[in-house]
């Protein structure tokens, strides 16, 4: 079969190569689409492949990709620019060292508090108040657990609700609960941050995480200063509101660790 000089071009432009030699596992197909893996027997099936939604969204990232691939290298200039664009950003809007220990203090003081009722209670920071990947108006996300294995942590949190919201003075206020929730928990107020915790329970594993990311934070002060700025860039895009149905925040310090790793 003679192909046009059109055709050809068009295959080359949706990265579909002719075939000169038989695939034995797809022995009618005459063509191969690289970007979906996917054989064709003769052009006709070429053309409709072209015109598929999948086809389509694929050969899009490609040239987008490419376009990413051929931007030239940042000058110095670049480079100082976007290095005081991230540091004012961290500045302005991260959480600061002396603001994570006022974070860990609230926790101290809220479990002291709440030890004068429940003993066996323990409360543990995670999340971007103990990674300090955060925004300055962070909730502080707290762990609730007990030294008593046997004790079940939903009967535990609603202890916990009723110990707090019946002490004065505590340095605590507006106590909310939220039982009903997918994960369970706890809201009020620290009078002295005026920040917001939320109590919550079975999160030891979201608090392992936490620490491995405060140790690469710890390891270079760099890591924390470009988390922040991707947050802060994903919260102006409206891409951090999980409940909206985007990515989790924990996923965006993933994703700064990961680019991190392949440098």
């Amino acid at each position: 079969e003679k192909l046009t000089k059109e055709f050809l071009i068009s295959l080359k432009e949706n990265k579909i190569k002719y075939l000169p030699k038989k695939n034995p596992r797809f022995p009618k197909a005459n063509y191969y689409c690289i970007l979906c893996d996917f054989h064709l027997n003769i052009e006709a099936d070429c053309s409709k492949h072209l015109t598929d939604t999948r086809h389509l969204r694929k050969k899009k990232l490609h040239e987008e990709d490419m376009v990413l691939r051929s931007i030239p290298k940042p000058t110095e200039r670049q480079f100082a620019a976007l290095t005081a664009a991230v540091e004012k950003v961290y500045t302005e809007h991260g959480i600061s060292p002396e603001e994570k220990k006022q974070r860990a203090d609230a926790v101290l003081r809220l479990e002291k508090v709440l030890k004068e009722k429940i003993p066996d209670l323990m409360l543990y920071l995670y999340g971007s108040s103990l990674t300090g990947f955060g925004m300055k108006t962070a909730d502080i996300n707290v762990n609730l657990t007990s030294t008593d294995k046997n004790k079940k942590l939903t009967t535990l949190l609603k202890e916990t609700y009723v110990g707090i919201k019946d002490l004065n003075d505590s340095g605590f206020s507006n106590v909310r609960p939220d039982f009903t929730a997918k994960v369970p928990g706890l809201y009020l107020t620290d009078n002295m941050t005026g920040l917001t915790l939320r109590i919550a329970i079975h999160c030891y594993k979201a608090h392992c995480t936490s620490q491995l990311l405060s140790m690469y934070s710890d390891f270079d002060t760099r890591v924390s200063k470009l988390a922040v700025a991707f947050r802060y860039w994903a919260h102006l895009c409206g891409l951090d509101r999980h409940l909206d149905g985007f990515m989790p925040p924990q996923a965006f310090n993933l994703m700064v660790i990961y680019f991190l790793q392949q440098m």
